[in-house]
């Protein structure tokens, strides 16, 4: 299978059954999918003091973080995966396939990833970023695969690969950087997860390296992913799960949120996934992704899919009731499945 990650990442994400995450220079590690955290990162425009034009444009995507005090504004927010050359600490972007996915290919695009301009504008060095690979939590040699340059101009810069990544270097006016990463067929070499980060710049200026406090280092962001894997899923015939609904809110304030459970019982020894329907509402009653919102997210505005791992009996989704906006009744179903009691569920929203 061939996907892309685009540029409204949170939700491709959550279609393709991965995680996003970002590591500030404190270690401190935020969920992308969060919805409370979407609300701020997901910007079409320059909003400040959210998370910068980045993540609402075509740009990419990165680790949001204020400046640190190595900047010079502690309040601003920028949005880009950042090295901290007084440190030598980088930011890293974790980007996590499900546990069933391999990873076989992939094509990374990067933006912002230049080279050294003019003495005393801009960048003061060529940015250089880094990429480790995983398996099921750990590191995979870089070595154990095949990368590949895929934009490179004239005089490219070269790309270091060894067991404990993949090093690269801005060559590019425009801040582009493609290449590949292919698995070895005869080794059977997969992925599961990518981790992007920076180092400091390479070859920087005379000037720069004598600065005792420097106001700036490497930095860029992941503009798309496309990737080819395969799927472990265990597709062996069991007995029939069973689907019904749990406990539902209480009514949810305008603003508020609550969560609401879908159960299985029988065979649940299995991966198991079920599909649930939200009623068409009538007139004058509140609308998906509108009036409020279910997490994880149901894109399609009538209907989400729920997934459970191998022994799990219960999900909790959540209900935003986004502020302002039109309150009522929202009601829920299943589509086609073993379907138990009750088979529905009614949510206030006020």
């Amino acid at each position: 299978m061939s996907v892309t990650l685009i540029a409204q990442w949170p939700t491709a994400a959550q279609n393709q059954g991965i995680q996003l995450s970002g590591i500030a220079f404190d270690g401190v590690e935020t969920d992308y999918l969060n919805p409370n955290v979407i609300s701020n990162l997901t910007l079409a425009t320059n909003e400040n003091p959210k998370s910068w034009l980045s993540y609402g444009s075509t740009g990419g995507i990165g680790v949001p973080s204020s400046y640190d005090g190595w900047f010079t504004d502690a309040k601003k927010i920028r949005a880009e995966i950042n090295h901290n050359p007084n440190t030598n600490q980088s930011q890293a972007l974790k980007v996590k396939w499900a546990d069933n996915q391999d990873i076989t290919s992939t094509t990374i695009d990067l933006s912002g990833l230049t080279p050294k301009t003019s003495p005393g504008l801009g960048d003061q060095g060529n940015e250089v970023g880094f990429l480790q690979i995983f398996n099921n939590g750990v590191r995979v040699p870089a070595t154990n695969f095949k990368i590949a340059r895929l934009n490179a101009p004239s005089a490219p810069k070269p790309i270091t690969v060894s067991s404990d990544g993949v090093t690269f270097i801005g060559d590019r006016t425009d801040g582009s950087f493609k290449f590949q990463i292919v698995g070895d067929s005869l080794s059977g070499a997969t992925f599961d997860e990518l981790r992007f980060s920076t180092k400091a710049y390479d070859s920087p200026t005379a000037a720069y390296a004598a600065t005792s406090f420097k106001n700036d280092g490497s930095d860029y962001l992941v503009r798309n992913i496309e990737y080819q894997g395969i799927s472990n899923i265990d597709t062996t015939a069991v007995a029939p799960t069973f689907f019904s609904y749990g406990s539902s809110p209480d009514p949810i304030i305008d603003g508020g949120s609550g969560q609401f459970t879908i159960n299985r019982t029988g065979d649940t020894s299995v991966s198991a996934s079920i599909d649930y329907l939200i009623v068409a509402p009538g007139g004058g009653q509140p609308v998906n992704n509108v009036d409020y919102n279910i997490s994880p997210f149901a894109v399609n505005p009538s209907s989400g899919t729920v997934n459970f791992n191998p022994g799990q009996t219960s999900v909790s989704l959540t209900i935003n009731n986004l502020p302002g906006l039109t309150g009522g009744v929202v009601n829920l179903g299943f589509g086609p499945g073993s379907i138990g009691a009750p088979a529905s569920t009614a949510i206030t929203l006020l």
